[in-house]
Formats: C-alpha cells, sequence, structure tokens
C-alpha cells in the first residue's frame, strides 16, 4: 500500500511539473513569435530603499529575434521624459526633456537599461532561461481580470531564511490563456542589504495594440534627429578643499524651520548630503544614528541634508530607519555649494567654520575616520 501511495504521488508530482513547465513553454512561444507588436506598458515600481512608488506610461515595440542571444531582439520605448531605440546593434537615449541624447554599443549598457528590463523583450528571454534552471515554477488558481480568467503561474528563483529574516525573490505571471502572453507580471524581490532587510516591488501591466504594422520600418532607427545634441560629459567636481571656509548656507527641515551654519556657535558640524534611494545613503544611517545618541550636543551638531527627496518621502524614510538626527530637504542647492556629486557625501566643518575633512560614499572605514576626527576636534 505504501508503495502504491509513492507511486500515485510521483505521478501526481510529475504531471504538476509537467503542467507548470507547459504554461511557461507556451508563453515563451508565443512571446517569441512577435515582430513589431506594439502595446503600451504601466511600469508601477517600488525602490527597496523607500516605501514611494513611482508611475510609468511607456509606449513599447519589440521585434524578438531568437539569433540575438543575450538581448532578445529590436525595441523602442518611450515615456513622457525619454526615447530609447535599440536596432539589434547599438542604443539610443533620447532625452526628450532637454534634447540630448546618448549614444553606445556596449552590450551591458542595453542589458541593464531599467526600460528594457521591465519589458516583455526582457521577460520572453527571462523564461526561455527558466526552462533550464532549477527554479520552483507553481500554478496558482486562476485570476478574474474583467470576468475572464487567467493563467497565473509563480516562479520562485530564491526562498530563504538569512540572519532570521525571510528573503526571497519571485515572479508572477498572469496570462491571457487564448493567446498565451502576459498581461500582467509582478516582480517581488525582498534580501539584505548592510544588515537591513529591504523590498523592491514592480507591477508591469500590458495592453497590446496591434502586431506587424506596415509602418514599423523606421521604428527602430537609430539616427538622431537634428534637434537633439550630445550629452555632455560632465567632469565630476573636487570637493571642497580641506582648510577653507564652510560656505554658510539656510536649511530648512520638514516644517520648514530654518538653520544656518552662521548660528550654529562654537560647535563641530558634521554634513550628510544624502537621498532616499541611495543604498550607501541608507547604511550610513546606523552610524548617524549611534552617533548622534553618544554625542554631547554641545559639541557637535548633525546636519542631514536631502537633495532629491519629497517631505512625505523623508517623512516616511525617516519613520521606517527610525532617524534619530535632524534632517533637511530640498537640499539640492546646498549640494551644488558644496560640489556634491555622489552619495552620501560627508563635511566635518571645525568650531571655526572651516573644512577639516570630506569624504564621498560609505563605508566602515570612512565611519571610523570621522569617529577619530570628530573626537579630536571637540576635545
Amino acid at each position: 500500500m505504501k508503495q502504491t501511495y509513492l507511486i500515485f504521488f510521483s505521478l501526481l508530482f510529475f504531471a504538476t511539473s509537467r503542467t507548470n513547465g507547459q504554461i511557461v513553454a507556451k508563453t515563451v512561444n508565443a512571446l517569441s513569435k512577435q515582430s513589431d507588436l506594439n502595446y503600451t506598458e504601466i511600469l508601477k515600481y517600488k525602490d527597496p530603499f523607500s516605501d514611494a512608488f513611482t508611475l510609468d506610461t511607456i509606449k513599447s515595440t519589440i521585434s524578438v529575434n531568437s539569433q540575438n542571444s543575450i538581448i532578445g531582439g529590436r525595441f523602442s520605448f518611450q515615456t513622457s521624459q525619454e526615447k530609447i531605440v535599440y536596432d539589434g546593434n547599438r542604443l539610443v537615449v533620447l532625452d526628450l526633456a532637454k534634447y540630448k541624447y546618448s549614444l553606445t554599443d556596449k552590450i551591458e549598457d542595453v542589458r541593464y537599461n531599467h526600460l528594457y528590463r521591465h519589458s516583455l523583450l526582457y521577460y520572453q528571454k527571462y523564461l526561455k532561461e527558466v526552462q533550464q534552471k532549477p527554479y520552483k515554477i507553481a500554478v496558482l488558481p486562476d485570476t478574474i481580470i474583467n470576468d475572464v480568467a487567467y493563467s497565473k503561474v509563480r516562479i520562485t528563483e530564491s526562498d530563504s531564511i538569512i540572519n532570521n529574516q525571510y528573503c526571497f525573490l519571485y515572479n508572477e505571471f498572469i496570462i491571457n490563456k487564448k493567446n498565451n502572453l502576459p498581461v500582467i507580471i509582478y516582480s517581488i524581490n525582498q534580501g539584505l542589504f548592510e544588515d537591513m532587510l529591504i523590498t523592491a516591488i514592480a507591477e508591469m501591466s500590458f495592453n497590446y495594440l496591434s502586431r506587424g504594422i506596415s509602418h514599423s520600418k523606421g521604428i527602430y532607427s537609430t539616427v538622431i534627429p537634428d534637434i537633439f545634441k550630445p550629452e555632455e560629459k560632465k567632469e565630476r567636481p573636487l570637493l571642497l578643499s580641506k582648510g577653507s571656509q564652510a560656505p554658510n548656507v539656510e536649511l530648512f527641515n520638514i516644517n520648514n524651520d530654518s538653520e544656518s551654519l552662521v548660528n550654529i556657535n562654537q560647535k563641530v558640524v558634521l554634513l550628510h548630503f544624502t537621498t532616499n534611494g541611495c543604498p550607501h545613503s541608507v547604511a550610513s544611517v546606523s552610524f548617524l544614528n549611534e552617533l548622534y545618541d553618544s554625542i554631547d550636543k554641545r559639541d557637535l551638531a548633525i546636519l542631514s541634508i536631502n537633495t532629491f527627496d519629497n517631505k512625505q518621502s523623508i517623512t516616511q524614510f525617516n519613520k521606517k530607519y527610525k532617524v534619530k538626527y535632524p534632517v533637511f530637504w530640498d537640499g539640492k542647492s546646498v549640494a551644488d555649494i558644496y560640489h556634491v556629486a555622489g552619495y552620501p557625501t560627508f563635511y566635518l566643518i571645525d568650531k571655526n567654520r572651516n573644512i577639516s575633512n570630506s569624504y564621498s560614499g560609505y563605508s566602515s572605514e570612512i565611519a571610523k575616520n570621522l569617529l577619530e576626527q570628530i573626537k579630536a576636534l571637540t576635545k
């Protein structure tokens, strides 16, 4: 009897795995046949270091080419801000706001382009590779959209407990049963960064318009319109030199209370230029929190200056990461004055308002150096 059950469950597992694989295979086959497929994509994305979602509408055209094993074919994607075109050999990025362009034939620049990595062309290639990998493929209950049943498949790439935290990466596909094309793709990745649990979420929905359109000959053209000029390569500015006078600036917190360097008397000042979407800026939070708890507030002032994020995002970030030190917003002009080109950037300013030292980036070594220098300056 035990042997009969074993045979039954083995056959059941084989049949289920085969069914799961068949749905993926049908979707790969359907996507592989697409030439000049036109669709509009709604991309909703949550950055792993912020709780805020961004929303993009992308006008898309793709042609799948199985001979192009790295990219998978040609594409044209356009948002309100940019248009990117890949003709199979080179990638053109047009900045529609500034009328600037960049051009590359480096295959890595194409592979990691953010619009490509959320496109059907990318996921066609992904699903093709999934069939050769030991990922878990599960068929979930049908999803009902407008009274129509759609297949739902989850592909789990990783699923484990790391340092007592649940880490996973999976993609879910909602698939039209008639043409086997995806209508929605969910991608969720939760993992550890510098001992912090972070989550990235992308939701892509697709509205198919037409395929094989007659006017598509020029859709993949990488000819640059005359109105566009080359993107100028700006040299990274040098940070303000040691010993120079720190420029006075006025800062505003999220309650619109102001602060300025000239009003901070007889204190060492640590300026911290940051942005929510930078992983190393996030990593520096725990160091600054510990520093804020340990310092004598009469000797040291910590001023964290966020250059890009709005008040709501900053408030959510501060709550999520339990930020204890003062944070100021709308600091882009201040960052320009201090020649900030990367994040985080630190400036250590002595009691005479002279720049004692500066650092671009964050590491345990930078944290150690800052602590030693702060102790020396506050003696």
